[in-house]
């Protein structure tokens, strides 16, 4: 057996990810509700497809050395055919990021969790709802009663603000 026109690359675990990234439909499904607004070689799934991938094997890196950590790896098959490392630098990963987060990061991070869920058929039997944003000061409810407002909970929507407590 001759090996001479083999190509050999190395996937890592890139492989597996890539794959799931597939079976789940990521890339089409970002870019259905996230459609690039301008020509371009990577679309806004593509880009966020490239940004995981990324992610767990150079995470610590800027985004201009994305093209870097793809240089060699088959972009083809772990991606999509036609997208080349230089085509996935720092202006068009943050137009994505900029896309994403004008569309929502929670709204689409909860979509694509409920189509993963639906495409490989899980029911969850439980649901964590992230409560961070909520906070609750008082004794008792609100009931509406003039007489009762300073024995009542008002519950308003708040956000924390780390510089409250860390401040320079």
């Amino acid at each position: 057996m001759n090996f001479d026109n083999v190509d050999v690359y190395d996937y890592g675990h890139l492989g597996v990810v890539a794959g799931f990234i597939k079976q789940v439909g990521l890339i089409d499904y970002i870019h259905h509700v996230i459609p690039k607004t301008k020509p371009c070689h990577v679309s806004h799934g593509q880009a966020v497809a490239a940004m995981l991938l990324n992610a767990l094997g150079f995470h610590s890196q800027a985004l201009y050395l994305v093209p870097e950590y793809f240089s060699d790896k088959p972009i083809d098959l772990l991606i999509s055919p036609g997208i080349y490392s230089e085509h996935l630098n720092d202006d068009v990963l943050g137009r994505t990021l900029d896309a994403v987060f004008d569309y929502g990061v929670s709204s689409l991070y909860s979509e694509l969790a409920i189509k993963t869920l639906n495409t490989l058929s899980i029911t969850p039997k439980a649901i964590n709802l992230d409560l961070t944003s909520f906070h609750v000061d008082g004794t008792a409810y609100n009931d509406n009663t003039p007489d009762d407002t300073d024995k009542f909970i008002r519950i308003v929507q708040v956000y924390w603000d780390p510089s409250l407590i860390f401040s320079d």
